[in-house]
C-alpha cells in the first residue's frame, strides 16, 4: 500500500465522498456536464492521439475518462466548489488521476486560507 501524506490522509475528513455517491444525481439533468466535457473534449482526444490510439474517439479510454470526468465534476459540485474554481484551478481534467486532483484541491483550499487569513488582518 503506497504510503500518504500527511495532506492526502486528512482529505478524507475534509470531504466524505461516499456520504455523496448515494445520494441521487442524474448527469443529463445538469447542462453544466456536457458544457465542461465539450470544452475538454478536444484535450482528450489529443492526448489520446498523442499515445497512439487510432480511433481516439470511439475508444475504451475516450469513454472511460469521460465518465471519470462526469463523477469528478459531480463531487465536487456536490462538496460545494463553485464552478468558477473548478475552472480556474481544472479541477475537472479528465487526463489527470486523484492524486494530482487532490494536490489541486489542496493548493487551491491553501491560497484560499492565505487569502481569508490576510483579509481579517487589522
Amino acid at each position: 500500500m503506497p504510503k500518504r501524506s500527511a495532506r492526502t490522509s486528512r482529505l478524507p475528513t475534509l470531504i466524505n465522498v461516499n456520504a455523496f455517491i448515494t445520494a441521487p444525481f442524474h448527469f443529463n439533468d445538469r447542462p453544466i456536464f456536457k458544457r465542461r466535457w465539450e470544452e475538454w473534449e478536444p484535450w482528450v482526444l489529443l492526448d489520446l492521439r498523442r499515445k497512439g490510439t487510432s480511433s481516439p474517439r470511439s475508444s475504451v479510454e475516450f469513454e472511460r475518462l469521460k465518465n471519470a470526468h462526469r463523477e469528478a465534476l459531480a463531487i465536487l459540485l456536490r462538496v460545494g466548489v463553485a464552478m468558477r474554481t473548478v475552472r480556474r484551478n481544472e479541477l475537472d481534467d479528465p487526463r489527470i488521476g486523484e492524486d494530482e486532483r487532490t494536490e489541486r484541491i489542496w493548493a487551491w483550499m491553501e491560497r484560499r486560507s492565505r487569502h481569508l487569513s490576510s483579509a481579517f488582518i487589522i
